[in-house]
């Protein structure tokens, strides 16, 4: 626990010295936090130059964001397809052993970087691989079986 949250915790004089100033700092600081508001929403509204750039950092920060979480998947779960051994990076993807992505897609908001962190977090192979795409789309357009297990099982007959 932090000094101050320590401290803020023991004394209630503190406490509310802390509010009063804050309080306090507000209300002098109230125009400059209201013309920010204003100078942000014009800059908004008419420099799209402004916008851009904001837009391109996001969108720099999520790409960063994806390759990190992308990179953590590999070393946990491998670097290449469980099925067909495909190595392309471009081509890999995480897979639900039990077929239930969807559902866990809607219980995380439909976000994939909150779905690879969940798979990081957890660590379980028996719940989660990496597939190729092919794999992937393949196993649920063939009732869970990947193609290539079914080519492989009717060449051995």
């Amino acid at each position: 626990m932090s000094y101050h949250k320590d401290r803020e915790l023991r004394d209630p004089e503190y406490l509310a010295r802390r509010r009063r100033l804050r309080h306090q700092y507000y209300v002098a600081h109230q125009e400059k936090g209201k013309e920010y508001a204003k100078s942000y929403c014009r800059r908004r509204i008419q420099e799209p130059e402004w916008r851009k750039r904001v837009n391109e950092k996001a969108r720099n920060h999520r790409r960063k964001l994806s390759k990190e979480l992308r990179n953590q998947l590999f070393d946990i779960y491998g670097t290449k397809c469980s099925c067909c051994d495909e190595s392309n990076p471009g081509f890999l993807t995480l897979d639900h052993v039990l077929n239930n992505g969807r559902k866990e897609r809607v219980a995380l908001n439909g976000s994939h970087f909150n779905m690879w962190r969940k798979a990081i977090a957890e660590h379980d192979p028996g719940k989660y691989r990496i597939l190729c795409y092919n794999c992937n789309m393949g196993r649920a357009k063939n009732d869970g079986i990947c193609p290539h297990v079914s080519l492989r099982s009717d060449s051995h007959s």
